[in-house]
């Protein structure tokens, strides 16, 4: 998802500076002077946080061992992909700590589609395909993309800006707006007419102190504001912060209200079924084990392993097996795997599609550290029956 808008981000002296601290990303990608459309550009000048700078390391420690897999990653040109392209990474380490050489990049014929990794075994092999859906793709995409839109703006002046999306109202039912967002063509058409307008807002002669720019946001339930606090002469400088409104928003929703058919029905789990119809790790064969990793490290929501709450591992399972069962020519994946893929992995409760491979199955993820048990939420509800608000962390 995102794709289609590409931000380009400043080559610096500080971005170079850090690229020579790190030289297998140095080997693997080419710098052009002026700007780039790479993510990892964007990491590179941001190393003053330190988490992005032990995911730098991570990155270039690992890079030349993981083939195509860290190619990838480095290549990209969009967040959400970079993101996707580094689970893939953090999982191929993972079976790598665990299995040493028997875990491997997969291979497949060029243009055709494959799995990403494979582990190979005495008596089977195991090919993996991870998958990453965003819960609410519209408005992941609109909150992940315009904070980086106004900082990265090609003007001459740097500024401190104040933005922030908001409900049109006050209403009860504003809370929910961020469903109310489009997704895919539609929010990367606006956010092309809000770089256009910023690019004149930002750019004008006469800006100064106190000048706000009011445009609607998209699918006409919120409004975008850009207040400026300060200008300055030098374009280095720029300070953005990003608010978003109050709002319920959270990916457990999608597994608590209403009933399974509820849950596969939705655009998530459209999503999903789409991803399990093309069958990525092959079709059943014998001798081989083939797993879906359900990736939920780019759900928006405030608990991030809600995927293993004990209610929760037993919605996604009757979900999964409802989209499985509506799919024709016999069985997508054997295991489909919730998880969080991240420097540190965590794995939630397997649903086995095919029950007959259980328990050779389960000595598979025992020995990969793939096994994981229902658990109870983390922390207690803050409010009870509310949900909380969470203020966007954005890049």
């Amino acid at each position: 998802m995102g794709g289609g808008f590409c931000l380009i981000y400043p080559v610096t002296a500080d971005s170079l500076e850090a690229l020579a601290r790190f030289p297998q990303i140095a080997k693997a990608i080419e710098l052009p002077t002026g700007g780039s459309e790479l993510e990892i550009v964007r990491l590179l000048r941001n190393t003053h946080y330190s988490h992005l700078d032990r995911l730098l390391a991570f990155i270039d420690r690992e890079l030349a061992g993981s083939g195509e897999i860290g190619a990838r990653a480095v290549k990209q040109t969009d967040p959400f992909h970079l993101n996707e392209s580094l689970a893939e990474l953090f999982l191929f380490t993972h079976f790598r700590k665990r299995l040493g050489s028997a875990a491997r990049p997969a291979v497949f014929p060029k243009n055709a589609v494959g799995p990403e990794i494979e582990v190979t075994q005495p008596e089977s092999t195991v090919k993996i395909e991870v998958y990453s859906p965003l819960d609410l793709a519209g408005y992941q995409l609109v909150t992940d993309h315009v904070r980086s839109l106004f900082k990265y703006i090609d003007v001459h002046r740097g500024f401190r800006l104040e933005v922030a999306i908001d409900p049109v109202d006050n209403s009860v039912e504003s809370v929910w707006y961020p469903y109310t967002l489009p997704a895919g063509d539609d929010a990367v058409r606006w956010l092309h007419g809000v770089r256009a307008s910023a690019q004149t807002f930002l750019g004008g002669t006469n800006l100064r102190p106190g000048d706000i720019l009011d445009l609607a946001g998209p699918g006409g339930s919120t409004t975008l504001t850009v207040n400026v606090q300060e200008v300055f002469d030098d374009p280095a400088v720029r300070l953005v912060s990003f608010t978003s409104g109050s709002r319920s928003t959270d990916a457990r929703l999608l597994f608590e209200c209403g009933t399974p058919e509820y849950t596969a029905g939705s655009g998530w789990g459209q999503k999903l079924k789409t991803k399990m119809r093309k069958r990525q790790a092959g079709p059943p064969t014998p001798g081989v084990l083939r797993v879906l990793v359900l990736n939920f490290s780019q759900a928006d929501t405030g608990w991030p392993d809600f995927y293993a709450w004990p209610e929760i591992a037993m919605r996604l399972d009757k979900t999964v097996r409802l989209l499985s069962a509506e799919l024709t020519s016999g069985l997508p994946y054997d295991l489909v795997l919730p998880a969080r893929l991240d420097l540190d992995c965590d794995f939630g409760v397997p649903i086995w599609l095919d029950a007959a491979l259980t328990e050779p199955g389960t000595e598979f993820l025992r020995s990969a550290g793939l096994r994981g048990e229902p658990r109870p939420r983390s922390r207690i509800e803050p409010i009870a029956g509310e949900l909380a608000e969470f203020i966007e962390d954005d890049r």
